[in-house]
């Protein structure tokens, strides 16, 4: 008896294996074709300098002000705490999924600024959060746009001076709804409509502006109403 139930989990063992998609193969391979290209190394390099090198001006007076004085005060609103706390009323104009995401590598960067008595570590954490979705999107263009090769997309996007300056010069925090919004159109073209939705919906909480998607993505949806 033993016997026959190993011979039954070794069939279903292989029959697991034998229902890996060539898709997940393609992907495998577009993601290993991706990371080890001189391509990505160098953007990646030149990101982490401008993070250890930078401090972007909006990021140093409004956003990482904004999250310090919210940890100062016990209050369950952060706008608010940061409004008791004497802060620029402009400061953060972003909702709660920006600043949860923002909050945890940002607040280890202060308590280590706070023992140092400098500013520094604070904006590591917070530009550290920015490359975590800024990855996050060249990984999911990748995803949407197989065809083209993994050269043209680091080129086209993770390479891209506009990029750069926009995420690490000028300090900008558009990477976190981008990245959540073209993760959603992937899920949507895999046929993932509960998971879309709800990413979509995270991008929406992180910044009002991405809103100019939806319309676009109800086309598709009406182009492929099996969804």
């Amino acid at each position: 008896m033993s016997n026959i139930c190993k011979s039954f989990q070794l069939h279903s063992f292989i029959k697991k294996l034998s229902t890996i998609s060539s898709s997940n193969i393609e992907d495998s391979q577009l993601m290993y074709e991706l990371h080890r290209s001189k391509i990505f190394i160098i953007g990646f390099l030149v990101r982490i300098l401008l993070i250890l090198s930078c401090v972007p001006l909006v990021q140093k007076i409004w956003f990482i002000e904004f999250i310090k004085n919210s940890l100062n005060s016990i209050e369950f609103n952060p706008w608010q705490a940061h409004l008791v706390n004497g802060g620029d009323v402009l400061a953060f104009p972003y909702g709660y999924v920006m600043y949860l995401a923002y909050l945890p590598l940002t607040s280890i960067g202060l308590f280590i600024d706070k023992y140092f008595d400098i500013f520094y570590f604070s904006k590591i954490g917070f530009g550290l959060t920015s490359l975590i979705f800024d990855y996050g999107i060249l990984i999911s263009i990748s995803l949407l746009l197989k065809k083209y090769s993994p050269k043209l997309l680091l080129l086209a996007y993770w390479c891209s001076p506009l990029v750069i300056y926009i995420f690490y010069w000028h300090g900008q925090l558009d990477a976190l709804p981008v990245c959540f919004l073209v993760w959603s159109i992937a899920k949507l073209q895999a046929g993932k409509t509960k998971i879309a939705a709800i990413l979509l919906g995270m991008a929406l909480s992180a910044k009002l502006s991405m809103l100019v998607a939806i319309p676009f993505i109800f086309i598709y949806l009406y182009r492929n109403k099996r969804l």
